[in-house]
């Protein structure tokens, strides 16, 4: 018995600490001496009490919005409280010596997955329309020869079919994948065995496990949309659906990844592979490729397959969730819509590194291209696999968002999108004030790429809106990590460092802060733990030094380019927790001058609709970056809500005697009836006059609140500063047609000589991912203008558009967030 009690007390221990310094490991050690001598006749008085596993909340519900219908859907109170299981901790690892011996083995042998993947290739070669695009191409094909379309030509006509054919089999050939039961087999068993030389742990919830399962039960294709950060993701998404007996999907991968060997081996991992660029480089729309591709993602479908997809395109550079690209997601759309497919169900997934295993992308943020994958390169990655060599392990953890039902959201969006109310879209030629309401998202809409619902522009904003739900879904379902924390603590508040007990205390109410907002933390244990432990994984982003003369431990972070690049993607990685706050932060501070903080308490008052409008333009500066609100929701009613916070913590507050007289009920319909629809019938005639008074509100001047407001927007600053060089420095460098990526160079070299100057003190903002955002923004505002040569991108600044119009509005609209408090 007690060395039963001392394995639970070690398995408890070791899976329920983030990082072990020497004191607690010498508290640890003398609670294992104690617990030996538990005699016989205690323990039979006292029954063993095993510890607790710690329960997480469960990540990921159903937007209540727009999908209220599915808020139980294969959702019950079990669910909802099992906890968190690390998939490479196998039940057969325990026990006899040879049942420990081959536990990877024994389990990987007890599974029982789905074994029918039915081949749909032959579905695909009778599909009319793959037919349709066939006889398409062969006709523009007849155009071309020299007899032209009026002179009939038998024997050209079939002989242009025949190739066709001949091509889409081989187009099939490199597409289409398949699971093959050995292989993935092996593979899960080989992934057991090596995976821990690569991370620490893999984690998901056992309710949202179960939920996945009941899903699947209902026979209808799921479809799981991850978050891309790295090449780890489909593996692991695939490993942890197969280790639980679930179905494994079909994986949408570039065809840059269909390497010798390693390519064949993918297929039979589910992977089928897509053209990087479906059309020529003419311009020429390829209509044979398209067809078959669409053609084989919706007999797939109709074959119950699921299916993964990563709608962000490539891995996330910055580490922030990027703007989704809705092609593949419209194909799903229209097999729906055109009755293949009866329904789906959509699968967010948030992926959580506490360290990505692919390294950095900080060459790539430099400007330096992209590596492109080779045979050699997987070879090392597989060699990195199998020793663990020059790696930093961090624990993994992957949250299955609760599945929707597609036809479920087609309803409710279409029946709900006269309700909703539409942010305010600033474009070129309107005042710094929000007059009206846009109709149009020109910059919210994905170029569409293979799918037939382009030509309907309201069936276009739909599946963008769906895109857009579910990376913002997933997004706020990431689990914030150790790493990321630390690294947005760092370069918020402690940019020049602090003594570690310090950064202790505050790391601490930050993240009480994160689970005061129902998100949920990748790690437990003590503070100081967590930080020894992400300290370690950030390498030499950080250092700790000792105090010369306190002999206090001091931690700083590395602010030079590139180690700060790397803090900053993983301070990215926890910015939507944040956002909102950091937003109107930055507005309210965008209103006040430093003349303000001298002034006594109460007499700093600013309007409502002045900060309000700051946040909205805030919100669409930054719409390339973010995704605010979920398109069932307005950024106006969020950062109106967010007021009511900024009230309750005494950073604003109502002018003095300005409510005497009234109600609660009365104050609180008075502060939101300007931007709400629904006003009480008997408090019309008297709230209904206030409907276009603008409230004041006074703003808490200490310095206390100076610095907080500062804390909270200074993660926004970075980019800021990158989008006020580049919207000034195109004025003057893109007065010719310039080639994208000499563009690009020349605008980088100027952010970092500001830099170098000292005028941008964050010199993450030299990273290339804000520069291209930014260049999105001016050609959303027409100061930019695009042109396309072959698969060159040329821009040029928009003359005739600005031609007697002053430049300077645009400039003073993304200046007026340059704040003086950086």
């Amino acid at each position: 018995m007690e060395m039963q009690n001392d394995d639970c007390m070690k398995y408890f221990l070791k899976h329920n600490k983030a990082h072990l310094n020497p004191k607690r490991k010498q508290k640890d050690g003398e609670i294992l001496q104690q617990s030996k001598y538990l005699s016989l006749s205690q323990f039979k008085m006292k029954p063993m009490v095993y510890p607790k596993p710690l329960l997480r909340p469960y990540m990921g519900l159903c937007c209540q919005t727009c999908q209220s219908d599915g808020k139980g859907l294969f959702m019950d109170e079990t669910t909802l409280q099992l906890g968190l299981t690390d998939i490479l901790q196998v039940r057969t690892q325990f026990g006899p010596f040879w049942k420990r011996t081959f536990c990877h083995l024994l389990w990987v042998a007890s599974l029982q997955p789905v074994t029918q993947y039915p081949n749909v290739v032959t579905q695909v070669m009778s599909d009319t329309r793959v037919e349709s695009a066939v006889e398409g191409a062969a006709q523009l094909s007849l155009q071309k020869t020299e007899n032209g379309p009026n002179i009939p030509d038998e024997g050209a006509y079939k002989s242009f079919l025949d190739s066709s054919r001949r091509r889409i089999m081989g187009i099939l050939h490199k597409m289409a994948g398949t699971v093959s039961g050995p292989v993935i087999r092996f593979v899960s068993y080989a992934l057991h065995k090596t995976l821990r030389h690569l991370v620490s742990s893999v984690r998901v919830h056992k309710g949202q496990i179960e939920v996945l399962k009941r899903a699947e039960a209902t026979g209808k294709p799921i479809i799981y949309l991850p978050l891309h950060k790295s090449h780890l993701d489909y593996i692991l998404l695939t490993f942890v659906l197969y280790d639980h007996n679930i179905r494994v999907p079909l994986i949408a991968a570039g065809d840059n990844l269909r390497l010798p060997i390693v390519g064949r081996f993918a297929q039979h991992l589910g992977a089928f592979f897509i053209r990087r660029r479906l059309d020529s480089h003419q311009g020429e729309k390829d209509l044979i490729y398209r067809a078959v591709l669409h053609s084989y993602l919706a007999q797939s479908l109709h074959a119950s397959h699921s299916v993964e997809i990563f709608i962000e395109g490539g891995r996330s550079r910055s580490g922030k969730p990027s703007i989704p690209k809705a092609g593949l997601l419209g194909v799903i759309y229209d097999a729906y819509t055109s009755g293949d497919i009866q329904d789906a169900l959509i699968v967010p997934v948030a992926i959580s590194y506490d360290r990505i295993p692919d390294g950095s992308f900080v060459t790539e943020e430099l400007g330096k291209p992209k590596k492109p994958e080779t045979l050699w390169s997987v070879f090392k990655a597989g060699w990195r696999l199998l020793t663990g060599s020059g790696i930093l392990k961090g624990a993994v953890r992957l949250d299955f968002c609760q599945p929707f039902s597609l036809a479920d959201y087609v309803v409710s969006y279409k029946s709900n999108i006269s309700k909703i109310r539409i942010s305010p879209i600033f474009g070129p030629l309107e005042p710094l004030s929000p007059l009206q309401e846009a109709v149009e998202f020109p910059h919210n809409i994905s170029t569409p790429s293979v799918t037939s619902y382009a030509s309907d522009s309201e069936e276009r904003r739909l599946v963008d809106s769906l895109a857009r739900h579910v990376i913002h879904s997933a997004s706020n379902s990431l689990a914030v990590t150790c790493t990321g924390l630390l690294s947005y603590l760092l370069l918020t508040k402690f940019r020049n460092g602090a003594p570690l007990q310090r950064i202790v205390e505050e790391f601490e109410q930050l993240r009480n802060d994160v689970v005061s907002k129902k998100i949920d933390l990748a790690f437990r244990g003590d503070s100081h733990d967590a930080i020894s432990y992400a300290v370690e994984l950030l390498d030499s982003s950080v250092k700790m030094e000792v105090n010369s003369q306190t002999k206090e431990q001091v931690l700083l972070p590395i602010t030079s380019v590139p180690n700060v690049l790397d803090l900053s993607y993983h301070a990215n990685t926890v910015i939507q927790a944040f956002l909102t706050d950091s937003i109107l932060s930055l507005a309210l501070l965008s209103n006040l001058s430093p003349v303000d903080f001298t002034v006594p308490k109460f007499e700093v008052v600013r309007s409502r609709d002045a900060i309000m409008n700051s946040a909205l333009q805030l919100c669409d500066i930054l719409r390339y970056e973010f995704i605010v609100t979920p398109p069932c929701q307005d950024n106006e009613t969020s950062l109106l809500r967010l007021l009511e916070d900024f009230k309750s913590k005494g950073i604003i507050s109502d002018p003095i005697n300005e409510n005497l007289g009234l109600s609660e009920t009365d104050k609180w319909a008075k502060r939101i009836s300007k931007h709400l629809d629904w006003i009480e019938e008997e408090h019309e005639n008297d709230i209904g006059q206030m409907e276009f008074e603008d409230m004041k509100f006074v703003v808490n001047v200490s310095k206390e609140c100076k610095d907080s407001l500062r804390d909270q927007a200074s993660i926004l600053f970075p980019i800021i500063n990158s989008y006020c060089y580049v919207t000034k420095a195109v004025e003057s460098v893109a007065l010719e047609p310039i080639e994208e990526k000499k563009l690009l160079r020349l605008l980088q070299q100027g952010v970092e000589a500001e830099c170098k100057s000292g005028i941008n003190k964050f010199s993450e903002s030299i990273g290339l991912d804000s520069i291209k955002n930014c260049l999105r923004l001016l050609l959303d505002w027409k100061a930019l203008e695009l042109s396309n040569h072959g698969y060159l991108r040329f821009y040029q600044f928009n003359q005739e558009f600005y031609q007697g119009l002053d430049y300077t509005l645009i400039l003073d609209r993304v200046f007026q967030f340059k704040t003086l408090y950086q």
